[in-house]
């Protein structure tokens, strides 16, 4: 066993009990599963559920943790009422997971675990993320980040231990892909849900960005998949029936 996975686990048995922040994603689903492997029933997960979250990835946490046999918990959370966040100002992420994180921390307190996770890894401390200080002021501990464990060691440990999500596309939630300023409000953020169900769906494009500004939505995909785009002869009209008047394909891709 890789010894900077040791050292995760021992990381993760040092806190007695742990209740693990599980997005769907890679990093927070590999959190699980070594939580479970250090704690046993002293790990469990929640799950936020939210507008700007894609149910796919509760769905996924869901069916994860009954694999695992995790006790999994589901908590609803809603950005609208925090100004910040509908005003969508550039710390928006701070005050969002701020919201998010003292649910996720209360929620742990009430079932008696003594910690809570998230899957934050080493490489996102590199990167401008106003959500990292929320994370730290609030004590929530990112045990993949403090024992040195990067995106591509996720993804090799996540293979071999044979978790659907070691392929997985990093994904952001949906406010993202509004421009800072422009207000957020409930129907942009569905809107964008469609979209990129649609390429999901239907194209089966995994990797995908519905970005909105004004009378404008942007679509980044891989190169790669930019035969998907342009031989549709529906997706143009389905993005313009949802009010937009130019539909545009970032041509640097994704």
């Amino acid at each position: 066993m890789d010894s900077k996975y040791e050292n995760l686990l021992s990381e993760l048995r040092s806190y007695g009990s742990v209740c693990v922040a599980l997005s769907g994603g890679a990093d927070s689903c590999l959190l699980i599963y070594a939580a479970r492997e250090a704690l046993g029933d002293k790990a469990c997960a929640v799950t936020v559920r939210a507008d700007m979250v894609a149910p796919g990835e509760i769905a996924e946490a869901e069916r994860l943790c009954e694999s695992l046999g995790a006790a999994h918990y589901v908590i609803d959370f809603s950005p609208y009422g925090i100004k910040e966040f509908r005003e969508n100002a550039p710390d928006r992420c701070y005050h969002c997971k701020t919201g998010i994180f003292t649910a996720i921390r209360a929620k742990a307190k009430s079932l008696g675990f003594t910690a809570a996770a998230d899957g934050t890894n080493f490489d996102d401390l590199s990167a401008d993320r106003p959500g990292l200080r929320a994370i730290a002021e609030l004590g929530i501990k990112s045990p993949l980040a403090a024992c040195g464990v990067t995106k591509s060691e996720v993804r090799k440990w996540s293979e071999e231990f044979g978790l659907p999500t070691f392929d997985a596309p990093s994904n952001s939630c949906f406010a993202t892909r509004i421009p800072t300023g422009e207000e957020i409000t409930p129907e942009k953020i569905h809107t964008v849900y469609i979209i990129e169900k649609y390429l999901r769906e239907k194209l089966k494009i995994r990797s995908c960005r519905a970005r909105l500004a004004g009378d404008t939505a942007r679509l980044e995909v891989p190169r790669e998949e930019f035969t998907k785009i342009l031989s549709d002869e529906n997706l143009v009209k389905f993005i313009k029936e949802r009010g937009f008047a130019h539909v545009c394909l970032d041509l640097e891709g994704r």
